[in-house]
């Protein structure tokens, strides 16, 4: 996959929850787009998404990593200062990092206040710290997009995950309220909605039937790629949505309408 948004080349971005799936997608191809890169992750796997991309020609030097807590917003700071003073600029800000493989599905009664509080404590005061340790550089240059990752089970109200759903539709909210609060610094902070995506926590929890299913509820009766999401993403970091801010973009392949 190629992008259409030759403006992305040379543009300072972080992406949190590179490790693995759709973090680790998105960052790689950013990457071949001629993304500089600032990865972040708790989990031990983000080196090998960064040796990855170094591997990429041309890209040696163009990314950095950390392992480390997005709810620690002292983490969130020194990495993005070390970002900063190694490219010069902070252009964008994916938020993608979340508790999703190995969430596991239980009642409202059941659910503990660790799973919840945990739950809470990444999917949001992660997305809120990162944005806070961000924003000022962007300030800095009057320019910027942050982006935040939400689900469309905040539309379905899938049950037995409703600490999940929670903090996504919390995510919305974050959305809403910096995108006012950012918006005279000329920074753009919107929301993508993506649906059940083929990558590998989706598939050790979900049957092939129960994705044959939901390709058969969509618009256009397939299963979204995570390819389709990164294109979104590429447009929302792009030049081409300087007057978009604010907003959910959901993309399922037409199973919910917002």
């Amino acid at each position: 996959m190629s992008t259409h948004f030759s403006d992305l080349k040379g543009k300072v971005v972080i992406v949190t929850g590179a490790a693995g799936g759709l973090g680790s997608k998105c960052a790689l191809e950013l990457a071949r787009n001629g993304v500089k890169l600032g990865l972040f992750d708790m989990h031990p796997d983000i080196e090998k998404t960064a040796m990855e991309i170094k591997s990429e020609r041309g890209m040696e030097n163009n990314v950095l990593y950390k392992k480390g807590d997005v709810c620690s917003l002292d983490n969130d700071r020194s990495f993005t200062d070390s970002v900063y003073r190694a490219f010069g600029r902070m252009d964008g800000l994916l938020n993608i990092a979340a508790i999703y493989r190995g969430l596991k599905h239980t009642s409202l009664f059941d659910l503990t206040e660790k799973e919840w509080d945990n739950t809470m404590a990444v999917n949001v005061k992660g997305s809120w710290l990162m944005s806070k340790a961000v924003a000022p550089f962007m300030m800095k240059n009057k320019k910027g997009k942050i982006i935040n990752i939400s689900s469309t089970t905040v539309l379905s109200g899938t049950p037995q995950i409703m600490h999940y759903i929670t903090s996504k539709a919390a995510v919305v909210g974050l959305t809403r309220a910096m995108a006012r609060e950012l918006g005279g610094d000329n920074i753009q902070v919107n929301c993508v909605s993506p649906g059940i995506l083929p990558t590998e926590a989706s598939l050790e929890r979900l049957p092939d039937a129960y994705m044959e299913k939901l390709a058969s509820e969509s618009s256009l009766k397939r299963i979204t790629p995570p390819e389709g999401v990164i294109s979104t993403l590429e447009f929302l970091l792009s030049d081409a949505s300087d007057y978009i801010t604010g907003q959910t973009i959901v993309v399922d392949s037409g199973r919910y309408f917002l």
